[in-house]
């Protein structure tokens, strides 16, 4: 048997797709999640110098009534005042409420690894 005419096939051509680096692609879509780390800002909210709200608090220092002190996500922030009292603190979230008599907020730059967070060694053994 002589076929004639033009070529012909019984399966038809698998048509190859490629993706944008030229990889052969199969058509499954696959998705692949990145986690990012989510930036928090930083605000602060005063209400009648007796309602703090802070947001972007990374860590809590050493705090009693008359003093607060706290790493944020831009720095170290002091409170002073009278009768202080953390009333919600959620380190996920990184927000914290402050109430009391509250008569100053002190910022400071991160230099080293200490600083308020961290003291030394002798400071904590000699306390």
């Amino acid at each position: 048997m002589v076929l004639t005419g033009p070529p012909f096939c019984i399966f038809p051509a698998k048509r190859h797709r490629y993706d944008m680096k030229g990889y052969p692609y199969s058509g499954r879509e696959v998705k692949l999640v990145v986690e990012q780390k989510q930036e928090y800002s930083n605000r602060l909210t005063l209400t009648e110098r007796s309602h703090l709200v802070v947001q972007g608090v990374e860590h809590v220092g050493k705090f009693n009534e008359r003093e607060i002190n706290l790493d944020t996500n831009l720095g170290f922030l002091v409170l002073r005042g009278e009768g202080l009292h953390i009333t919600n603190l959620d380190l996920e979230t990184k927000n914290m409420v402050v109430e009391g008599r509250i008569f100053a907020l002190e910022f400071f730059e991160r230099k080293s690894g200490k600083g308020v967070r961290g003291k030394g060694m002798l400071d904590r053994i000699f306390k």
